[in-house]
């Protein structure tokens, strides 16, 4: 018995070794650089979902889907955060992917679900004594570099050192953690979450600043569309060709602003170009509203259909805003993204086209 507490103590010892002052330090820094109103109790929960994953939180899978159905019907995306997940506490054992993602339909909400639970059944089993000493480790650092960066502070640490010892040691996030980030997620494993769901989130991860999720160089996702006036068309058989997608909506003030502009400038300019193909992608509207879009801004070149806007979501996030140009090349390639309506932007997607295009033919076609 002397030696099974010798052991336990030593074990406990090590743990703390484990994680050095700088390791703490460091993910200390991170978390109040992302969330400066977090508080110590928001720390502890960050590091409790890394250390003891989520299974606290699922006591029966009916359940938990009827909570998370509540949640995604009561979040909007407009107040949260615009990541799609990020690692939770020291050692990222854990990742929080945001319900955002389900939201814009990048992942659906079983397989959100799935994840989630098997991660929870899957979940190495830590004793409450290991994770003591882990959080001890942690707030000491905290409390010796960082006390005075946290809002209520001593009384933080008070309030976790009473919950812990009545063995209650799922806290929820702080008042002004949930007012400030709208903290709605989900915990996965490291395990499931690199080898399900990363490469799918990734590129929503690192959308730029105009909210695209493609960058110049990619190959163009592939699709297929409906022209309101019956024609199909398939992305992948326009290989070879110098195609531009407008993705447009006949609510969009800035795209019925430029739609003249494309109609004058580029398609009556090229479109007797035998390799040049504009195409006017309406996001998610009846083909009424889409005619009478054309006869509104007196263009001719081909509009087509975007049920549900998953075209659209190909490019950039589904809750990004619209009036968009994407220039693709003869091998497939996006070589110009353009947004909102920018004169000088527009006349070098004009010049990049006619660059692109034989410059024989062009001096036939004349402007």
């Amino acid at each position: 018995m002397i030696k099974k507490i010798i052991c336990t103590q030593f074990f406990l010892m090590f743990l703390c070794l484990t994680i050095s002052g700088q390791t703490i330090e460091r993910m200390l820094e991170v978390q109040l650089a992302m969330y400066p109103q977090m508080r110590l109790i928001d720390v502890y929960k960050t590091c409790f979902q890394d250390y003891r994953g989520a299974g606290h939180a699922i006591k029966d899978v009916d359940v938990a889907r009827k909570m998370l159905q509540s949640e995604l019907a009561a979040v909007d995306t407009l107040e949260m955060l615009r990541w799609y997940y990020e690692p939770c506490g020291l050692d990222s054992a854990f990742y929080r992917v945001s319900l955002r993602a389900v939201k814009d339909r990048a992942i659906s909400q079983e397989q959100l679900l799935d994840c989630f639970v098997r991660s929870a059944q899957t979940a190495e089993k830590h004793t409450v004594k290991e994770w003591v000493a882990r959080w001890n480790t942690i707030a000491k650092v905290a409390a010796e570099k960082y006390a005075d960066r946290f809002k209520n502070f001593d009384r933080d640490r008070l309030f976790i050192d009473s919950a812990i010892t009545t063995h209650y040691e799922a806290l929820s996030h702080s008042p002004e953690y949930r007012r400030a980030y709208e903290p709605h997620y989900r915990i996965v494993a490291r395990s499931i979450f690199e080898k399900e769901l990363k490469s799918i989130l990734e590129p929503y991860q690192n959308a730029d600043e105009n909210e695209y999720i493609v960058r110049d160089g990619d190959t163009c996702p592939d699709f297929e569309t409906t022209t309101i006036d019956g024609e199909r068309i398939r992305m992948q058989d326009l290989r070879g060709k110098i195609v531009m997608l407008q993705l447009t909506a006949s609510w969009c003030g800035v795209c019925r602003r430029e739609m003249p502009h494309i109609e004058h400038d580029i398609w009556q300019r090229f479109k007797n170009h035998p390799d040049f193909v504009l195409i006017g992608i309406d996001r998610d509207e009846p083909e009424a509203k889409i005619r009478k879009l054309a006869q509104d801004t007196h263009v001719t070149y081909p509009l087509a259909f975007d049920p549900g806007g998953d075209i659209f979501a190909l490019f950039a996030l589904r809750s990004a805003g619209i009036t968009r140009n994407i220039l693709i090349n003869r091998e497939g390639k996006i070589i110009q993204r353009t947004r909102l309506f920018n004169p000088k932007e527009f006349q070098s997607l004009v010049s990049h086209i006619a660059s692109e295009l034989d410059g024989s033919h062009l001096q036939e076609c004349g402007k």
